[in-house]
């Protein structure tokens, strides 16, 4: 027996269809992003800063904290555009014995700094952990005027429910934070230890899940500079980018851990830019120094001693003494050369320069501006040509 026929279905109500999803991205006003230091540290966004122990990383942060909390002007000569207090959640170190030497050997305004070594609960004083904790440190962070959070080291504030190897976890638990960041416009910075692969890719170094990575939107890694000749231990330590998913990478930056006797703390003394990228202070290669790479070193720094000069000659006159493309390029990268290319298309010409020569143009000089392959890692030759 045929079922009835119901009729005409009736046009549904259109109060019963709910509004799509999303937003057009014509209705969405763009707005730029604000740095606390530019290419290392945005407001709303997340920074992840890796490392061994024993090279500085709590050092470091100590001297971005001065720097934050007095307006000071960053190591690479950037203004900090939005100086503010900063808020240090960490359970390792001691406030009164390590904490407050170090800040006070780098000179932060110790009223702007507040450390959240513990929280209060039913059960009595504990470390603060997230997620749970999220809007406790937001809290602090808003009533603080903070426009920096540090979280050292990151792994031992996470919750006990958070598989710190497992990428949904991490990315689950660190989303809160994120989106506290972005509402209350303060930038994150979370100190991460190394972990033992021995891989040369720096992007790949940090302890844990690949997700703390891939919700962080900037990486920064600190390790020894395998070109120092000095006894491991006792190199300068170099600052470089290994992701940055916001603007193109900022130069890679050397400094040093010296005593502080008054405070009984290390503090960091800059010691400028450096050509090394972050995954040449993991490449093996890179760490022997030798006879033909100081002999590459003093011929590159006699050769532009008077100031830039194209590329292609300088490569001529290195092959001429026997210095090799291979140790030129490692050279290049110890001595932090730069290059700016002048002309376009095939009259285009390199020239490259030191560091603090300057790029000795004019105003009034054309010149285009290149990425530099020993800073972003591109797909540059020796000249800074596009390789095939």
């Amino acid at each position: 027996m045929l079922a009835p026929n119901p009729g005409p279905s009736a046009a549904p109500s259109t109060d019963s269809v709910p509004a799509l999803p999303g937003v057009l991205a014509s209705e969405v006003e763009s707005v730029p992003v604000h740095w606390l230091w530019r290419g290392r540290l945005a407001l709303g966004k997340m920074t992840i800063l890796d490392g061994d122990p024993g090279l500085g990383k709590s050092t470091l942060y100590a001297a971005i904290a001065a720097c934050v909390t007095l307006g000071r002007e960053w190591p690479d000569g950037g203004h900090c555009e939005h100086p503010g207090a900063v808020v240090v959640v960490t359970g390792e170190d001691d406030p009164a014995d390590t904490i407050r030497p170090r800040l006070e050997a780098s000179g932060a305004d110790l009223t702007q700094v507040r450390v959240l070594d513990v929280v209060q609960d039913l059960r009595g004083p504990r470390t603060a952990v997230f997620p749970r904790d999220t809007e406790l440190v937001a809290r602090v962070c808003s009533e603080m005027g903070a426009t920096l959070l540090v979280v050292d080291p990151f792994s031992a504030h996470l919750e006990g429910s958070v598989d710190s190897h497992n990428d949904a976890s991490v990315r689950s638990a660190l989303a809160p934070l994120q989106e506290t960041a972005r509402r209350h416009g303060f930038a994150v910075l979370l100190v991460r230890h190394l972990n033992k692969s021995g891989g040369s890719k720096a992007i790949y170094r940090g302890m844990g899940s690949i997700g703390v990575i891939g919700a962080a939107r900037i990486g920064l890694v600190v390790a020894e500079d395998p070109t120092d000749p000095a006894p491991q231990g006792e190199r300068r330590v170099v600052l470089a980018t290994h992701k940055n998913n916001v603007m193109k990478w900022a130069p890679s930056l050397a400094f040093r851990i010296v005593d502080s006797p008054e405070h009984g703390a290390g503090v960091v003394q800059w010691e400028g830019p450096t050509g090394l990228r972050a995954d040449d202070l993991f490449e093996p290669a890179m760490r022997s120094s030798s006879p033909v790479q100081d002999d590459a070193e003093s011929f590159l720094q006699a050769a532009l001693s008077t100031g830039p000069r194209p590329s292609r000659e300088v490569e001529a006159e290195a092959e001429e003494v026997g210095v090799s493309k291979t140790a030129l390029r490692r050279a290049r990268q110890s001595l932090g050369v730069d290059h700016r290319r002048e002309g376009f298309g095939a009259d285009g010409v390199y020239y490259w320069f030191l560091p603090e020569q300057g790029d000795g143009t004019s105003s009034h000089t054309p010149k285009l501006a290149m990425p530099d392959p020993s800073l972003e890692g591109g797909n540059l030759d020796e000249h800074g040509d596009e390789s095939p």
